[in-house]
């Protein structure tokens, strides 16, 4: 029990996107994306290839800014603990 609560009391304490953290980040982004995709797909008329340029577009975009995100944080987060 005490293993699973200093395991829990990391987790915590990490930024979000971390090398540990990031495959589970990634498949439940990936899930959600599929989610909406399917969903937004049902709604427009463009025809199939279409829609899937338009999504590997808008998904690259979104993983980028999510990456610089992630890379900020980081740097903040070291530069706190330098200090």
């Amino acid at each position: 029990m005490e293993n699973r609560k200093s395991k829990l009391a990391t987790w915590l304490k990490e930024p979000i996107f971390t090398k540990k953290v990031d495959p589970f980040l990634n498949l439940i982004l990936a899930f959600l994306g599929a989610l909406i995709g399917t969903t937004f797909y049902h709604s427009t008329n463009m025809p199939y290839w279409e829609f899937i340029i338009w999504l590997i577009l808008v998904a690259s975009l979104a993983v980028f800014i999510l990456k610089l995100i992630g890379t900020e944080w980081r740097k903040r987060i070291a530069q706190r603990d330098a200090n």
